[in-house]
């Protein structure tokens, strides 16, 4: 795709766009070089941890996909009902989420709303979820890039974890979303987009 930024791309055209994304740098380093091409064809498996972290972005950034994508199960039902069958036969597709989970993505998104840093640079962000695409002007590879939000100063990076307290420093580290981070903002200034100053973690403890 031609570089530039598409706001309203969804993540399947994304994900397989062969532009080089962060995630694909990163295992380039970890190297050997072929292990980017076997990741790209094999993706990694969904666990707890990363399932409630794609419903919390949903939730906090895209809350009107959000509510298509997603369905919170009801307390106490069981599938094995009729009642329980009809209704998950009613979700038409939906991501269903247990009642302990919509607990934790309505605890994060309080979380977000009562940070008044976080909340002003949401609200003042033009869009959430952007994609962007821009040519390496070192070695003329096709780049790309999902910033969760970003302004004229800086691009914001919402991350759900345990690591939110002590430790966070050396887990953003070890994570590489130090990283990440730096090759959202080298995209965005790239294309004059913003994130002048740098990047900025949002991190929740779910």
């Amino acid at each position: 795709m031609k570089p530039g930024i598409y706001p309203d791309m969804a993540f399947a055209p994304y994900h397989a766009d062969e532009a080089w994304g962060s995630s694909d740098i990163r295992t380039m380093r970890q190297g050997p070089p072929a292990r980017v091409l076997w990741k790209r064809a094999n993706g990694s498996a969904d666990t707890d941890a990363t399932r409630i972290g794609t419903a919390c972005h949903a939730a906090i950034l895209t809350p009107d996909l959000f509510d298509a994508t997603y369905a919170f199960k009801p307390e106490g039902m069981t599938f094995s009902s009729k009642e329980g069958k009809a209704w998950r036969d009613e979700q038409a597709g939906k991501v269903i989420l247990s009642a302990k989970d919509a607990a934790v993505v309505e605890a994060v998104w309080a979380s977000v709303e009562g940070n008044p840093r976080a909340l002003h640079s949401l609200a003042g962000s033009a869009y959430q979820e952007a994609s962007i695409l821009w040519t390496c002007p070192d070695s003329g590879e096709p780049c790309k890039a999902r910033p969760d939000w970003y302004d004229e100063e800086w691009c914001y990076d919402l991350k759900v974890s345990r690591w939110a307290g002590n430790g966070l420093a050396f887990r953003a580290y070890m994570e590489g979303w130090m990283a990440q981070s730096a090759h959202y903002c080298f995209g965005l200034r790239q294309l004059g987009l913003g994130a002048k100053r740098g990047g900025r973690l949002v991190v929740v403890h779910p």
